[in-house]
């Protein structure tokens, strides 16, 4: 657990932040105890915003968006050479013999009119690129997203079971000092009685340390995925995941809307555009150029200025280069074939890891209703043990026993319960479904 110190000043690089983590979360642990759970100011963290906190922050996304601008506009530059160039040229000269002196300047414009149709596929594939950037950040930030719900999960989960053994922890020395009270007076309960629940409160309070420490560790992991640098106690909101899944709706979902999928769909169909682009190169490409100058010169005879203007069309028609453009189609048919069958195996893997998926869901959600059932039997099974060693017809066996069982019970069902909402979670975002 965090507490306030008002006081500490943290630092802005990432370095001295996790190493402030690190030294604040230990010595804040060795004092855990100084506040009761009520004087602590908690602050709640929901799961939808330790998401968004973890894709605003993390340096990876941020490098890979720098990334894809640089691709849109190194594309974007192949379009612009469809522009009108325009370029302003001179010349200085000077004569030995006979003497004389002379100067030109140019006002020069080129622009390509027809290429084949290159410019046209160009403007497709900068389009596409531009969406791929888009759904490939969506596909990487999926990545970031499952991450974060397991870091979440965990967190969640330990807390819960934190808060639990501390409620039986404050139960079981109640009852304790209870049996000592009776025992002290020579009344009801066997001198095995006391010390067996003395051991039974002290092994629970171990327990209860050992989860404390296995927090902290939790503690720091999670503050550092979501870049938490504050000094203020964190506390999960309880997991609420409103998605009903449906195994033959999530494999339809999966296969139109998964991120990743899409990407790799637009990266087929701008393989495509590439194979196209490659063909257009080898037709005709007509120019038109313009050029307005200015001449001036003097020697010894003359002293003369001249306006020079023209215009004129070119082409360019390749015959041939020895087959080279015809390997680099083949090239890039071949890179369309691959993007193809990755499409494929990737399909058959999402599909694959959604049916493990609904399997584990099915398993576990029918294993959460056994463990109510047995939660609520155990809590019948402490409370009627109790009342017969109050009155002398049980030992403390029995309560050891139901006690133990109610404990275990109680945390295999809150860790069932958060990987089923890890499970649910995970679904949905495999499937290209909007929860978050």
């Amino acid at each position: 657990m965090l507490y306030g110190l008002p006081l500490i000043k943290i630092s802005k690089s990432i370095f001295h932040k996790k190493i402030y983590l690190f030294l604040l979360i230990f010595i804040l642990a060795l004092f855990e105890n100084v506040y009761s759970e009520s004087e602590l100011q908690y602050k709640y963290i929901t799961l939808s915003e330790y998401i968004h906190r973890v894709i605003e922050n993390n340096p990876s996304s941020k490098i890979n968006e720098q990334d894809y601008k640089l691709v849109q506009l190194n594309h974007l530059k192949e379009l612009q050479k469809y522009s009108f160039n325009v370029d302003l040229s001179g010349s200085l000269s000077y004569d030995i013999e006979p003497e004389g002196r002379g100067a030109y300047l140019s006002l020069n414009a080129k622009k390509i009119i027809y290429d084949g149709g290159k410019k046209k596929i160009l403007e497709k594939e900068y389009d596409l690129i531009k969406t791929f950037s888009n759904v490939n950040l969506l596909s990487q930030n999926d990545t970031l997203i499952l991450t974060a719900i397991l870091y979440y999960t965990d967190f969640f989960y330990k807390q819960e079971v934190l808060d639990f053994l501390n409620e039986q922890f404050q139960q079981q020395r109640q009852f304790v000092d209870k049996v000592e009270n009776t025992y002290q007076k020579g009344l009801r309960f066997s001198t095995y009685d006391y010390l067996t629940s003395k051991s039974e409160l002290l092994r629970l309070e171990k327990d209860l340390i050992n989860q404390k420490s296995n927090i902290v560790k939790t503690e720091i992991a999670f503050r550092q995925f979501g870049h938490i640098y504050d000094v203020e106690p964190i506390k999960l909101v309880l997991l609420d995941i409103n998605f009903k899944p449906d195994i033959i709706t999530l494999q339809k979902y999966s296969l139109i809307h998964n991120n990743s999928l899409n990407a790799l769909r637009l990266e087929e169909d701008i393989q495509k555009l590439k194979i196209l682009e490659k063909e257009a190169e080898g037709g005709l490409q007509v120019d038109i150029r313009s050029s307005l100058g200015i001449q001036g010169g003097t020697n010894e005879y003359t002293d003369q200025t001249n306006l020079i203007a023209s215009i004129a069309l070119s082409f360019t028609l390749p015959l041939y280069d020895g087959g080279e453009r015809r390997t680099e189609i083949l090239s890039e048919r071949i890179q369309a074939v691959k993007k193809y069958l990755s499409i494929k195996k990737t399909e058959e893997d999402i599909i694959k890891k959604i049916n493990e998926l609904y399997a584990d869901y099915e398993t576990i959600e029918k294993t959460i209703e056994i463990l109510q059932q047995q939660l609520l039997i155990n809590e019948k099974r402490l409370k009627v043990s109790l009342e017969r060693l109050e009155k002398g017809l049980e030992d403390y066996r029995a309560v050891r026993e139901s006690w133990s069982d109610l404990i275990n019970t109680k945390i295999e069902l809150i860790y069932n319960k958060a990987i089923s909402h890890k499970i649910l979670a995970d679904m949905a975002v495999l499937s290209g479904t909007k929860i978050f």
